[in-house]
């Protein structure tokens, strides 16, 4: 059995050229998408390095604050002990009381002098109590500022922190998953070249069986011009027409009774073909009756009884492009396998040839009897 090898090769190629076209393309995309993460990595590197730097100027900020802030705690201790000194000055002549101190007066313009003395030292108290207000006030303004400043820097630092986090996380998920695609697509470069391997074998299978077919023919032919010849030199040496007569009466008897002249011999098909198992499994067949879908016709010819009816032992002829039970038979070339049972509208069959995995035989396969165009019996 032949089966279309170039039909066969244009499939396989036409996988290859998928397997090559398709996986680098999703590896594109994945390679793709690493490349923009890395980028996005580097960029919140760069954003976590200025967070810190900020981080760090505000918490040398804070500590000049803090120095600040001590410096102003001890101007309000020393405005404080300014205070006492001033009130302890109003108390004159341990009255104290500046009310006192103005009524004690000896005369008028003593009363305005010390009224005016009194006025002065209040407002100054006002003043330094303003003062000090202002400064307190402006102490823990900064304070808050300062501290309200580093703590959302740190949280800025944070949130860049976990995006960092996540896209580590993603940047794994990418490099493994491209990982894997490398691999497919040496697994898929490699399945390409054995594929090739495996187109350019069957080239080789279908030229090498053209070959053994062009050699059996010419063999066929030469060995039946020879058969031809010896029959003509044996009629032209025979001068006894009787004995010829008789000679071909037994014959056809030999022929009648299913003693066919042209059977057995040895396998002269091409190994690996459908004809060649069933020469191999039956003997009696011709030495070569051409391509499967020939033999009916030339077992005909031979005299053998062909007809369409199985039977044990007999030899199924398939045409060339019939469905045997599921496959078709190559045109042009048809197929050829040996009847191992019947059973009712079924056949049990072995068979060899080049598209099966194991070409020498057999491959059993049991399928409708009517699949085949006719039947040779031994």
């Amino acid at each position: 059995m032949k089966k279309n090898l170039l039909s066969q090769c244009a499939i396989v190629l036409a996988t290859v050229t998928t397997m090559s076209v398709v996986a680098p393309a999703v590896s594109a995309d994945t390679a793709s998408d690493l490349n923009d993460v890395n980028t996005e990595i580097a960029a919140t590197k760069k954003k976590i390095a200025d967070s810190q730097k900020k981080i760090d100027a505000a918490t040398e900020l804070q500590m000049e604050k803090s120095q600040k802030i001590n410096d102003l705690k001890v101007q309000i201790s020393k405005r404080d002990g300014q205070l006492k000194k001033q009130a302890q000055s109003a108390q004159i002549n341990n009255s104290g009381s500046m009310l006192k101190f103005v009524t004690d007066s000896d005369s008028i313009s003593d009363a305005l002098g010390r009224t005016v003395t009194v006025a002065r030292v209040v407002h100054a108290n006002n003043q330094t109590m303003e003062q000090q207000k202002n400064d307190q006030e402006q102490v823990e303004k900064e304070q808050a500022d300062l501290t309200k400043s580093v703590k959302d820097e740190k949280n800025e630092n944070l949130n860049l922190l976990r995006m960092k986090a996540d896209l580590d996380s993603k940047q794994a998920d990418l490099t493994a998953k491209k990982n894997k695609e490398d691999a497919t697509a040496q697994e898929n470069a490699k399945a390409a070249k054995e594929a090739a391997q495996k187109v350019k074998d069957a080239k080789d299978l279908e030229t090498a069986g053209r070959e053994a077919d062009k050699a059996h023919n010419a063999a066929n032919a030469d060995a039946a011009q020879k058969n031809r010849d010896n029959q003509n030199d044996a009629v032209s040496k025979d001068d006894n027409s009787n004995n010829n007569t008789a000679k071909v009466q037994v014959q056809q008897v030999n022929l009648s009774s299913g003693q066919h002249g042209h059977g057995g011999g040895a396998n002269g098909y091409p190994a690996g073909q459908c004809t060649y198992y069933v020469k191999m499994m039956a003997p009696w067949v011709g030495g070569y009756w051409g391509n499967g879908q020939q033999w009916a016709s030339s077992a005909a010819a031979a005299g053998f009884r062909v007809d369409h009816t199985p039977s044990a032992g007999s030899v199924a002829v398939y045409a060339g492009g019939a469905n045997v039970g599921g496959w078709t038979a190559a045109p042009g070339y048809g197929h050829v396998a040996l009847v191992q049972s019947v059973n009712g509208g079924s056949v049990t069959i072995t068979q060899g040839g080049t598209g099966f995995s194991n070409p020498m035989g057999p491959n059993t396969q049991t399928l409708s009897a009517g699949a085949a165009m006719a039947y040779i019996h031994p």
